[in-house]
C-alpha cells in the first residue's frame, strides 16, 4: 500500500506500530555468541524503508517512505538507490530478479507499477469505482500476481497476467470489509487477511480471512478475536498452502497488543505473542515464511511501564514455539518489513531515527536453533 494509505490504515484501527528488528538484551549489551542477523549499511540520502522483497538470496528491492518514494536495491554486498521509482507504492513483490510489482494509491485510485530490471512503468488498474487502494500483492511468477485492497464500500481483488490487471469477482460477503494483505503459493492457492467493520463510522472490527482456489474467493473459518476493542490482521505469509502465519493488532484504546494467528489449511489458531526473555510485551507488524513452518515475525519489545525502555525484536517460529536469534545490536531505529528468500537468507528494513530518518536494514536467517 502507499505510504499515505499505510498511515490511514493504521489510524483506522490503532496508532502506528513502531516496527523494529535487531534483538538485543534489555540491558543493551550484545550477546557473546556471533550474531545470526547483522546490520547492513544503507545510503543516508533517502528516508526510511517500509517494504522489501527478495527474489534471490542476494537480490532485494526495498521501498522508501515519504513523497516521493524511492527504491533501494541490494546485491548481497551493498545497497544502491535506483534511478526510477513507482508511484506512491506501499507493497511490492518480486517473483524474479528482473520483474517486480508495486501496488498502492495514486490520488484516490488504486495504482500499480512494474519493474523490468531497469525501470518502473505505470499500469492501468480497473478498480471497483470510487475510492480504491491496493494494500498487498503476491506474485508466483512474472505472469501471475494477485493484489488485495479496499474501496469506498467493499474489499476487492485484482489479478495481473504480466501485461494487464483484471478485477476479480469478489463474494458479496466482502461488503463492508477491507483486505490488507495476500500471500499466494501457486495460481490456485492464496490466503488474504483483513478486517470486517461493525459499522462505517466506528472502530469496532473483527478479523477476516479469505482463500483463493484458482476460480473464486471464499471466506475461511473465522480467525479468533481477542475480547473487546478492534481486531485486525494486517500481514500474512504462507510457506505452504496449509502453513500460513498472519499478524495484526488488537486495539483496546489505551493499549495496542499484537495479534498472531496460524492457518493449517482448515482453521485459524491464535498463537502466543512473541515476547523475548526479560521484556514485558511486544508489538508485531510483519511476517515472512520462507518454507513450511519456518517463519520470522518482527516487531518491538518494551520494558516495564514507565521505564521508557524498548528494543528491536526478531522472533523465529518453527510451527510450535518462538525463539529469538542473536542480532547485531544497533542503538536506534525501527523496521517495517521483512522478507525471507529461503531458510538461510532474510532481509529486514526500516528507519533509523538518529540523528535523522534514514534507511535501516539487517540481513540474517530464520533460524530457530
Amino acid at each position: 500500500m502507499s505510504g499515505t494509505g499505510r498511515r490511514q490504515r493504521r489510524i483506522i484501527v490503532a496508532s502506528s506500530v513502531a516496527v523494529l528488528l535487531a534483538f538485543a538484551t534489555l540491558g543493551g549489551t550484545a550477546s557473546a555468541a556471533p550474531a545470526s542477523w547483522t546490520f547492513s549499511r544503507t545510503p543516508h540520502a533517502t528516508p526510511g524503508l517500509t517494504q522489501v522483497s527478495c527474489p534471490a538470496a542476494r537480490s532485494c528491492l526495498a521501498l522508501t517512505e515519504g513523497d516521493p518514494e524511492h527504491v533501494l536495491q541490494w546485491n548481497g554486498r551493498r545497497w544502491t538507490v535506483q534511478s526510477t521509482s513507482p508511484r506512491f507504492a506501499g507493497s511490492l513483490d518480486c517473483p524474479t530478479t528482473t520483474m517486480c510489482v508495486a501496488v498502492g494509491l495514486a490520488g484516490d485510485r488504486a495504482s500499480a507499477d512494474t519493474w523490468n530490471g531497469a525501470e518502473w512503468t505505470p499500469s492501468t488498474v480497473p478498480g471497483p469505482g470510487g475510492y480504491s487502494e491496493l494494500d498487498g500483492v503476491s506474485c508466483v511468477s512474472a505472469t501471475w500476481c494477485m493484489a488485495a485492497g479496499r474501496g469506498s464500500r467493499d474489499a476487492f481483488f485484482e489479478r495481473f497476467d504480466g501485461s494487464k490487471w483484471t478485477l476479480v469477482a469478489a463474494p458479496m460477503s466482502l461488503h463492508g470489509n477491507a483486505m490488507y494483505d495476500v500471500s499466494c503459493t501457486s495460481e490456485t492457492h492464496c490466503v488474504a487477511v483483513g478486517v470486517t467493520f461493525s459499522c462505517r463510522t466506528c472502530h469496532m472490527a473483527t478479523t477476516r480471512a479469505e482463500t483463493w482456489d484458482g476460480e473464486q474467493w471464499t471466506a475461511t473459518h473465522a480467525p479468533p478475536n481477542l475480547p473487546g476493542g478492534a481486531n485486525v490482521l494486517l500481514h500474512v505469509s504462507c510457506g505452504a498452502p496449509d502453513r500460513c502465519l498472519a499478524v495484526g493488532q488488537h486495539d483496546e484504546g489505551a493499549s495496542n497488543d499484537p495479534l498472531v494467528e496460524q492457518w493449517n489449511g482448515h482453521r485459524w489458531k491464535l498463537l502466543t505473542d512473541p515476547v523475548p526473555p526479560g521484556a514485558m510485551g511486544s508489538h508485531v507488524d510483519d511476517v515472512s515464511c520462507a518454507h513450511g513452518v519456518n517463519c520470522v515475525a518482527v516487531g518491538t519489545w518494551y520494558g516495564p511501564n514507565g521505564s521508557g525502555t524498548f528494543g528491536q525484536l526478531i522472533a523465529a517460529w518453527n510451527g510450535t514455539v518462538w525463539s529469538y536469534p542473536d542480532v547485531e545490536v544497533h542503538p536506534s531505529g525501527w523496521l517495517h518489513g521483512v522478507d525471507c528468500f529461503d531458510v538461510r537468507h532474510c532481509v529486514a528494513v526500516g528507519t533509523d531515527d538518529r540523528p535523522n530518518d534514514r534507511p535501516l536494514a539487517f540481513v540474517g536467517a530464520p533460524s530457530t536453533s
